[in-house]
């Protein structure tokens, strides 16, 4: 995002700490010009001086903004007109749509909606660079995304009733890592029970056992 401003001050010194006071941020990373400069003569005068400074600043993209870029380009891709609302928080940045003709895009068991999210978070690792990369980005639509956790965290406390009642392991079908921690976070306190993944790949699943016998979360 590119941002303008001039300011006035007595000394081009004075004009440029206004700037950086103004914008945030430090002269190198400011664009400026003297673009008015009264002095000499009017000084001499009337003890007055003036200069006047035109800067520009490149504003970096954040990361959510990248994103919301990306996934509405995407459903531009899909001839698909809809707004985009950003939800932010410490442990994520959420992206949000919703409108009938959308369904067609989580596709089966959410697989579509979950490549979508996994190509918008490397998008946005290559143009900011992993190392600047603060949270990850999590993409719903039609709030199918929200419905899946909350059958996520049912399944996980009513498969720990029955590893309680039968004294016994039950091993979960088959889920990626996301919802996999869905599980794992939703048991991590339970007194009688825990977790633990086994497997590889897409094919790893998750164990509810008795807290007597186990192993570590994965």
């Amino acid at each position: 995002m590119k941002i303008e401003i001039e300011e006035v001050g007595k000394t081009e010194e004075e004009t440029l700490q206004k700037i950086e006071e103004k914008l945030g941020v430090s002269r190198e990373k400011i664009k400026w010009r003297i673009v008015d400069e009264q002095g000499g003569l009017l000084k001499n005068l009337f003890g007055k001086a003036s200069v006047r400074i035109h800067a520009v600043y490149e504003k970096p993209e954040s990361e959510a903004e990248i994103a919301k870029k990306v996934f509405t380009d995407m459903l531009n891709f899909f001839y698909i007109t809809k707004k985009v609302t950003v939800r932010e928080s410490t442990e994520s940045i959420a992206l949000i749509a919703s409108g009938r003709e959308l369904n067609r895009l989580i596709g089966r068991k959410g697989a579509t909606l979950e490549a979508m999210r996994y190509l918008i978070n490397k998008i946005v690792k290559k143009r900011v660079g992993d190392a600047k990369v603060s949270k990850p980005i999590e993409i719903d639509i039609n709030s199918y995304w929200s419905k899946r956790q909350k059958s996520l965290r049912d399944l996980a406390l009513r498969t720990a009733g029955k590893v309680q009642r039968f004294k016994k392991p039950y091993t979960l079908n088959p889920m990626p890592a996301k919802e996999r921690r869905i599980i794992h976070k939703t048991l991590q306190d339970h007194g009688q029970v825990k977790t633990y993944s086994k497997g590889e790949g897409y094919y790893k699943k998750v164990v509810v056992t008795p807290k007597h016998a186990g192993e570590e979360q994965n």
